[in-house]
């Protein structure tokens, strides 16, 4: 698999997520059923979602917007779940990963997470990024 090649697999991929994971990603604000702004960064909430499940929605998130070219990805989550998203999204994630700010992720109940460069990805590494996000989409079918 070439540098640049994982994205277009991440992206045929991505066509194949069940709706309750696509359903939860966003890239706008929406309050009371209406949309109320457009966001610079791409947003997944996950807080009503076991761990389980979570750390398979945000798999399939990071790996989708990185590809996508998004510098920023937000995830907010359920207090006291944080940690284990955090450490279960860099296991999962870590070439798409540059950095994750999460220092109030139990107050906000988000945190944010900074993506490496497509460009960036090597061809190994891309090859991860797509297994990981085939791994997730299997563990999706069993979820919500």
């Amino acid at each position: 698999m070439s540098a640049s090649h994982w994205r277009d697999a991440a992206g045929a991929l991505a066509s194949k997520a069940p709706e309750w994971m696509r359903a939860r990603a966003s890239a706008e604000l929406h309050i009371g059923g209406f949309t109320q702004a457009r966001l610079e960064t791409p947003v997944l909430d996950v807080a009503d979602l076991d761990d389980a499940a979570a750390s398979t929605a945000i798999t399939f998130f990071l790996i989708v917007a990185a590809a996508g070219g998004a510098a920023v990805a937000r995830v907010q989550c359920k207090r006291g779940a944080e940690s284990a998203l955090v450490a279960s999204a860099r296991a999962n994630c870590g070439p798409a990963i540059r950095h994750v700010d999460d220092e109030n992720a139990a107050l906000m109940r988000y945190f944010d997470v900074f993506l490496t460069p497509p460009s960036a990805i090597d061809a190994p590494d891309g090859a991860r990024l797509v297994a990981a996000l085939e791994s997730a989409l299997l563990e999706s079918s069993e979820r919500p």
